[in-house]
C-alpha cells in the first residue's frame, strides 16, 4: 500500500468513528429523556435513528454494544406503550356498544 491509500483508510475510519460518536450521543440523550419519563422525545430520537439513511450507516458497527442496548430498550418500551394504547382504544370502542 502506498501512503495515499493509508491516508484515505485513516480518513474513512475517522469519518465512521465520528458518525458512531454522534449516534452514541443521540442514544445517550434518548436515554436521559427516557429516564426523565419524556417518552415522546425518546421515541422521536429513536425514530430518527431508524430512518433508512441513518440505519444503513456502517458507523453502527462502531457503536458500543452497551450503548446499542439503549436503542433496544427504547424500542421495547415503544412497542409496549403502542400496544397498550391500541388495547385502550379497543376497550373504549367496545364499551360504547
Amino acid at each position: 500500500m502506498d501512503s495515499g491509500s493509508n491516508k484515505k483508510t485513516l480518513e474513512t475510519y475517522t469519518f465512521f468513528k465520528s458518525q458512531a460518536t454522534l449516534i452514541t450521543k443521540f442514544l445517550k440523550i434518548a436515554k436521559k429523556c427516557y429516564d426523565w419519563s419524556n417518552f415522546s422525545s425518546a421515541f422521536s430520537i429513536y425514530d430518527g435513528l431508524q430512518e433508512v439513511t441513518v440505519r444503513n450507516l456502517r458507523a453502527w458497527q462502531q457503536v458500543p454494544n452497551k450503548t446499542f442496548q439503549i436503542l433496544e430498550k427504547i424500542a421495547t418500551v415503544k412497542v409496549i406503550i403502542h400496544r397498550s394504547r391500541i388495547f385502550k382504544n379497543f376497550l373504549k370502542h367496545f364499551n360504547s356498544f
